[in-house]
């Protein structure tokens, strides 16, 4: 394999990283509105706690902690 059709590999799976990135944000962003009108201030801090511990599980998973 040549330097360029390595490149351009990377390239093509970087890509579909950062699409799923930015679907993921664009999604995040959308809901938001919804959230803040169907629920209360103390269900949405709930939703969010879970999202935050969540977050913090998978990424202990990521990397072999837990």
């Amino acid at each position: 394999m040549n330097i360029q059709s390595d490149m351009k590999r990377l390239f093509k799976h970087s890509s579909i990283y950062a699409l799923g990135g930015i679907v993921n944000r664009a999604g995040a962003f959308i809901l938001l509105p919804l959230y803040t009108s169907y629920l209360t201030p103390s269900e949405y801090g709930t939703l969010e706690l879970v999202y935050g511990v969540t977050a913090l599980v998978s990424s202990l998973l990521g990397v072999g902690l837990a």
